[in-house]
């Protein structure tokens, strides 16, 4: 609801209970009353909306080397691995753990989903 429409509503208001009309008068109050929850309801999930907007810019991006992603810091140095699964199916970031075994010594692993990468 805009300024311009709140102030229309109050003007109507009022000239109701000028006139007398009280009844008229209560059930606008319980419109701008509706109107103003429905506005914090908006206005909560925006905050909401725009925080979770900011977290995704604050994010480092994820580069993508030997199958795994990784996030490049300064210079040549990086942060990871990452699950590539995890990461292009669910959004999230999981850390690959070492997962080789004796036959097969070079592997990361993923705790989420159990895939396996050759290290």
């Amino acid at each position: 609801m805009s300024s311009s429409i709140s102030i229309s509503r109050t003007k109507e208001l009022w000239e109701l209970i000028k006139a007398g009309a009280t009844l008229d008068a209560q059930e606008r109050i319980m419109e701008l009353r509706q109107a103003m929850l429905d506005l914090q309801e908006e206005n909560l999930a925006l905050k909401e909306e725009l925080r979770e907007a900011n977290q995704q810019l604050a994010v480092p991006a994820l580069v993508i080397d030997r199958g795994v992603y990784w996030v490049q810091l300064e210079g040549d140095s990086r942060d990871g691995p990452f699950c590539p699964l995890c990461a292009d199916g669910a959004g999230k970031r999981i850390r690959l753990r070492e997962a080789g075994t004796f036959s097969t010594p070079h592997q990361w692993g993923c705790d989420m989903c159990s895939s396996l990468y050759p290290a």
